[in-house]
């Protein structure tokens, strides 16, 4: 029977959904888990929708299943549970799954898990998941649940850079600059922290760092032009979003402006101002 408060299309879904159509099933979970077509927004029906599709061996399901369980939403939370769903979809080529699985077997204490979790994470980097590539080289550096391997870390921390992921940008970055893992270049190491910066939105603490770091080297023409203008301007970002240093940083030039003992902190146009 019609449902009066619910979409037209949210009643099609439905009889499709009570006739075992895993698509309509796991649509249909989608739906009450955010209120949608004319639903309320229940987690219960959510996760009782998205089982019925996850039991047919529907993958989008099982990984939302899984967050259920992750997250306790809808269901007793029951990180046993999540395992157990995250690994069905990530099994079948979820890659949202297989990077959840992975998370969830880092924090557990056999070491097995460790070493499935890296291998997880090389299936979702192989997938194309910047996330995952990141993360299997951090793995990789430390040896972690892997044999340690500082060109294959350095090699797939190049990738995840290269498809814009500001972590990895901001690591390729301070890898060059310090000579970690690949040849010191400070030149290329300034791009990099330039792309840190530029993408890395997302990630309030990365811009800082990423911003910090531009600001040094215009400070000290290391890898960059002796710059001390473009130098506190990038302090001044990264001071704004709670970087530490670079608020000390412009706290001392600041001083040291006002009290004349260094010009040479002073932004060049006013240097030549005073001049």
């Amino acid at each position: 029977q019609e449902r009066p408060l619910m979409s037209k299309l949210a009643n099609e879904i439905l009889s499709r959904a009570d006739d075992g159509d895993e698509d309509a099933q796991c649509d249909l979970g989608i739906w009450y888990y955010l209120g949608e077509h004319g639903l309320p927004q229940d987690y219960r029906e959510a996760a009782r929708w998205f089982r019925r599709a996850a039991d047919q061996g529907y993958e989008e399901a099982q990984n939302n299943l899984a967050i259920m369980y992750d997250n306790g939403l809808g269901v007793t939370k029951d990180l046993g549970e999540a395992v157990r769903w995250y690994r069905h979809a990530a099994e079948q080529g979820n890659v949202d799954a297989t990077i959840a699985l992975a998370r969830l077997l880092c924090r557990g204490k056999d070491p097995e898990d460790v070493v499935e979790a890296a291998r997880w994470l090389r299936s979702g980097a192989e997938h194309g998941s910047e996330f995952a590539m990141y993360n299997l080289a951090l793995m990789l550096r430390g040896g972690i649940g892997v044999p340690q391997d500082h060109t294959e870390a350095a090699r797939w921390i190049s990738i995840a850079a290269d498809q814009g992921f500001s972590e990895a940008a901001y690591a390729l970055a301070k890898a060059l600059q310090d000579g970690k893992d690949v040849p010191k270049n400070d030149g290329e190491a300034a791009l990099w922290f330039r792309r840190a910066a530029e993408h890395g939105s997302d990630d309030a603490e990365i811009m800082a760092n990423a911003q910090y770091a531009l600001a040094q080297m215009h400070h000290l023409g290391q890898g960059l032009p002796r710059d001390q203008s473009e130098a506190l301007r990038l302090a001044g970002l990264a001071a704004d979003q709670g970087h530490e240093d670079a608020r000390r940083f412009v706290e001392r030039w600041a001083s040291e402006f006002r009290s004349g003992s260094n010009p040479e902190h002073a932004p060049r146009r006013l240097v030549e101002a005073e001049r």
